[in-house]
């Protein structure tokens, strides 16, 4: 009776391990049932479920079990983590701040959680800039509005190339400062969070 339930527990392990990793690393999002079930079993729960899995098994199943956990914690790491070394930054070069205002912020509050005023600065979904007042303000700095409720603010003049909104609501701006080579480009979906191109 033994016997037949140590072989009933490993043939359990191999197939739920087995279904796991063909829902993660096959079928994966191919329809909207497959969708579900590669969200909601992703790789930390399967790795959780492999370890306790081996929990049941005997000392020499249970080594497997955990080679694979390890392995799978492997992959989950080098996929989630990625470690950006930049390049050294020298005075000539740009500051770019993207900032999403969420309607209650202007450039004022993106100046001081920014802690200084950038090269240019970009607000995305923010209703509350005067941009009289800021000019007032700041006579010696330059001012965009778009349309589609995105400011640029730049110490130096800015050429804007293009704006393009396409049938998505995505909002496409060419930007390039006076006096520097080559155009910046930044767009911004339908929820407005403008991501560099």
């Amino acid at each position: 009776m033994v016997k037949v339930f140590r072989a009933v527990l490993k043939l359990f392990n191999a197939a739920i391990i087995l279904a796991l990793l063909a829902i993660h690393f096959v079928v994966k999002e191919r329809s909207y049932w497959s969708s579900l079930n590669f969200y909601t079993f992703p790789l930390p729960v399967i790795i959780a479920i492999v370890v306790l899995m081996s929990l049941l098994l005997s000392r020499k199943l249970r080594r497997y079990n955990l080679i694979l956990a390890f392995l799978l914690l492997v992959i989950w790491m080098g996929r989630s983590f990625k470690v950006h070394f930049s390049e050294n930054i020298k005075e000539t070069d740009l500051e770019i701040v993207f900032w999403n205002a969420s309607r209650d912020n202007n450039f004022e509050m993106a100046f001081h959680e920014n802690g200084n005023i950038p090269d240019i600065m970009v607000l995305v979904e923010s209703k509350t800039n005067n941009i009289d007042a800021f000019k007032t303000k700041y006579p010696n700095y330059y001012f965009y509005k778009s349309d589609r409720e995105i400011f640029i603010f730049s110490k130096t003049p800015l050429d804007i190339n293009s704006e393009n909104t396409s049938n998505y609501n995505t909002t496409v701006i060419g930007i390039k400062p006076l006096g520097e080579s080559g155009t910046f480009k930044g767009f911004a979906d339908y929820d407005y969070n403008v991501r560099k191109n």
